[in-house]
């Protein structure tokens, strides 16, 4: 079984992917990200969005961005294979550092 998904991801960019497996279910996880992409951010509906991959930890990433408020949606894979679009994340400059009390020695 065989699906082809295009998603236009700004003015000047469209993408298109395709899907294979034994079974349109099989076939739809491997796109499954593209499907549940609404054309939008959904924080800020912005319809300027990027797609961007990078390596963090020796694990590749893939995931949109918008060009708006810079908020990310990352795709995830499952373990059985197939990938799925989490939820859109607010861009965070410089996350915040967790404190350890104890070793930090943080007096209240």
């Amino acid at each position: 079984m065989e699906i082809k998904v295009t998603v236009k991801l700004n003015s000047l960019v469209s993408l298109q992917a395709t899907g294979e497996g034994k079974t349109l279910i099989e076939a739809i996880r491997q796109v499954n990200p593209l499907l549940a992409f609404r054309g939008k951010c959904e924080l800020c509906g912005s319809d300027d969005i990027t797609l961007q991959g990078k390596v963090a930890k020796s694990f590749p990433f893939t995931e949109f961005v918008c060009r708006g408020c810079h908020a990310k949606a990352q795709f995830g894979s499952y373990k059985e294979g197939g990938y799925f679009l989490k939820k859109w994340e607010v861009y965070q400059q410089n996350p915040p550092k967790e404190i350890d009390v104890n070793k930090d020695g943080v007096n209240f």
